[in-house]
């Protein structure tokens, strides 16, 4: 989240789950989604690449590593 005055996009709360903050932001068609708290005062902003990275896997080898960034599932 990047501490930013309202963004256009949607709002959401500060404790949505990642997957449905990024629903929000795509049904949207938006880029940007603002942060807000119960009282709806904008805390910042969130970017779809930020969702996007929250939600990844990390990259980890076979060992339970970080690894190369080789497919995990082949």
């Amino acid at each position: 989240m990047t501490a930013d005055d309202s963004v256009s996009g949607p709002n959401f709360r500060d404790d949505v789950v990642l997957e449905d903050a990024l629903q929000q932001v795509v049904c949207a068609d938006a880029r940007t989604g603002n942060v807000v708290d119960a009282e709806g005062t904008v805390l910042g902003s969130v970017h779809i690449d930020q969702i996007i990275a929250g939600i990844a896997r990390p990259k980890v080898d076979r060992g339970g590593v970080e690894g190369n960034g080789e497919a995990r599932y082949k």
